[in-house]
């Protein structure tokens, strides 16, 4: 019995490492496809993780980019700017000089134009007074010379001849 129980027991233990070798190599292929499995998921995260980072290093080195980018534009933006308000502020200093002068044009149009008034009636005023004077000299040797002059038209009268030269003429060939 004891044999038979031994032999039981060996072929029990047969049967019993058979299982073992067959659930060990169950398991150990199970290992190795769960390993590969692993490896393969480790790999493909490490793979996203570093397309992550890269992608995170692309974003950052974009956004720095776009950074620059805008800071030029607001650059840009600032001396157009600039210049937009330089050019209108030259375009009213030559407006304001345009008015200036042409204000400054009339009013040496109305200063002259207020001279020659003041010339003409002070040349007006001088003749006028002039006139004046002459007539009264006029007026004076005409009376200083009146009896003279009678005395010439009843000359005149008597000789019959109209022209002065002629009669002074012979006035003055008679004496």
């Amino acid at each position: 019995m004891e044999q038979c129980s031994y032999k039981y027991m060996m072929d029990r233990m047969k049967r019993d490492l058979i299982s073992l070798t067959l659930t060990i190599n169950d398991l150990t292929e199970s290992l190795r496809s769960k390993q590969m499995i692993y490896e393969t998921e480790n790999k493909n995260e490490c793979k996203t993780s570093e397309q992550k980072l890269q992608a995170e290093v692309r974003l950052s080195k974009l956004y720095e980019q776009l950074l620059r980018d805008q800071k030029k534009r607001q650059e840009r933006i600032g001396s157009l700017n600039l210049s937009i308000k330089n050019k209108e502020l030259a375009i009213q200093k030559r407006t304001e000089r345009r008015q200036n002068q042409q204000r400054i044009r009339e009013q040496a149009a109305n200063e002259s134009k207020d001279q020659k008034e003041v010339e003409n009636q002070c040349k007006f005023r001088f003749q006028k007074m002039w006139g004046w004077f002459m007539k009264r000299k006029m007026e004076r040797v005409m009376k200083q010379h009146r009896d003279n002059e009678q005395a010439f038209m009843r000359m005149r009268a008597c000789a019959g001849n109209m022209d002065v030269r002629e009669m002074v003429s012979k006035f003055l060939t008679k004496e």
